[in-house]
């Protein structure tokens, strides 16, 4: 493959990983960056400026067998004992969620059982038994804003996935292999390249589920079989259903919702090498509507709902491309692998300096992201001693103040990876816990974030 092959192949995976390599290039001052936002939007009140101690806890509806047996009541101790004003990745969407166990629909029951690889009679317990379900989320964020009704809580969908049978959450609509496979997103569509010739979209999914482990090396690809595929965000029924994944939780008592895979301008420019190419056009105007169909929703509800995504797309930093649309209200950013394994910032610095020229006046949310089986979570969770992973947190989250970013401590949460993993919270989940004896980061964290929670 030649390079501009290797990056676009890249594209097919780097939305959902932490930011990259970063290149270096001459910044504008802030008034030269064309970041207007919208009148209603630039006056009105972000409270998430004012948070002083935020926390990562994904899922707040987690039990057995996707995380430790802790109750609602144990949550909200956390949540009080941290002094926490907002929960970071309250609830992830990544697979299809059913309205409660007693009421899926059996397209639903099918896949999930496949996922699971249980039988379809089981499912309905195991909904049940691990929380994963907005009749849980719904209960479950009411518990927390009737002790703490101010505390900012924070759901989170991917624009980077669409499962091969999924729903609407809002109409309840079922959509099966031949209407999801629609919304993939195929190169075909702005006459993308592969060793000078067309990519197909088949070809371009394959990759993709290849790097995600969907299907094993040499496995024929068949759509109607595969986990799930890219979606085009740009695809006016993929808006439709990721809105309405959005919308699902601000009905449930979310306050704000965190996109993860946008922006994709920054990889459609790797792969076209073109500024002016369409598909980075259309990219971008797919996000500020997405953005803008949000917001509207929450309107709709009498309520501000906050949007964010990631600050800069993760791949190398372009000074005049389109990377979100302006009217994000917050965005995230990740401490690279080696600045954990370091305990020191150095490209993050860098980054900063990017997302404040591009959103001068938006709150910057850090935290250690995870994604396949190296990431900055793996790092912290599988390189570090238990000690040291206390230090790091301290310097983190001293360095990260000091830029004015709010650190977001990692109290429950985070994928360690499917591969060898020699420390597991509890000796079973690969799921980061700071309250697991494997990592007893828990007490250090409350420590910093009780202090935080007392600054002026």
């Amino acid at each position: 493959m030649n390079k501009k092959i290797l990056i676009l192949a890249a594209v097919l995976f780097i939305a959902i990983v932490a930011v990259l390599t970063i290149r270096h290039v001459p910044l504008k001052a802030p008034d030269q960056i064309n970041n207007t936002l919208s009148s209603e939007w630039a006056n009105s009140k972000n409270e998430l400026s004012k948070v002083k101690a935020a926390i990562l806890y994904e899922n707040i509806i987690d039990e057995p067998p996707l995380g430790p047996q802790r109750s609602t009541g144990d949550i909200i101790s956390i949540l009080n004992e941290t002094h926490a004003d907002l929960i970071f990745r309250s609830f992830w969407r990544w697979l299809p969620a059913p309205e409660s166990a007693d009421n899926i629909p059996p397209e639903l029951t099918g896949y999930l059982a496949e996922r699971s690889n249980i039988a379809p009679e089981q499912i309905p317990l195991l909904v049940e038994k691990s929380g994963y379900n907005y009749a849980n989320l719904g209960e479950t964020i009411a518990a927390i804003k009737r002790d703490k009704p101010d505390i900012i809580i924070v759901g989170a969908i991917p624009a980077q996935r669409i499962s091969r049978i999924d729903k609407n959450d809002i109409t309840g609509k079922i959509y099966i292999p031949d209407q999801t496979w629609a919304m993939a997103l195929d190169p075909g569509k702005w006459n993308l390249q592969q060793n000078g010739k067309a990519l197909t979209k088949e070809d371009f999914q394959k990759q993709y589920a290849r790097l995600n482990s969907w299907i094993k090396p040499g496995e024929a690809y068949d759509y109607n079989k595969v986990q799930a595929y890219f979606p085009d965000i740009t695809n006016p029924d993929f808006q439709e259903i990721l809105v309405s994944w959005a919308a699902r939780q601000i009905d449930a008592g979310a306050d704000a919702i965190w996109i993860d895979g946008l922006p994709q301008t920054g990889l459609l420019y790797s792969a076209t090498g073109d500024m002016n190419n369409p598909a980075i056009k259309d990219s971008y105007e797919a996000s500020k509507k997405i953005i803008d169909e949000i917001h509207k929703y929450g309107e709709s509800k009498g309520k501000h709902i906050y949007v964010g995504s990631w600050g800069i797309p993760p791949s190398n930093f372009v000074e005049e491309l389109p990377y979100l649309a302006p009217n994000l209200d917050f965005v995230t950013m990740t401490p690279t692998e080696t600045e954990v394994q370091n305990k020191k910032l150095d490209k993050s610095y860098l980054t900063i300096s990017h997302i404040r020229n591009l959103y001068p006046n938006k709150p910057i949310f850090a935290f250690i992201d995870w994604s396949f089986d190296a990431s900055p979570t793996v790092t912290f969770s599988q390189k570090l001693s238990a000690s040291v992973q206390k230090d790091a947190l301290k310097i983190l989250d001293a360095s990260f103040a000091e830029k004015g970013v709010n650190f977001v401590y990692p109290v429950h949460g985070g994928y360690m990876g499917a591969g060898v993993i020699t420390k597991l919270s509890f000796g079973k989940y690969k799921t980061y816990d700071s309250l697991a004896p494997e990592f007893d980061t828990y007490e250090a964290i409350k420590e910093l974030a009780q202090n935080k929670a007392k600054e002026e």
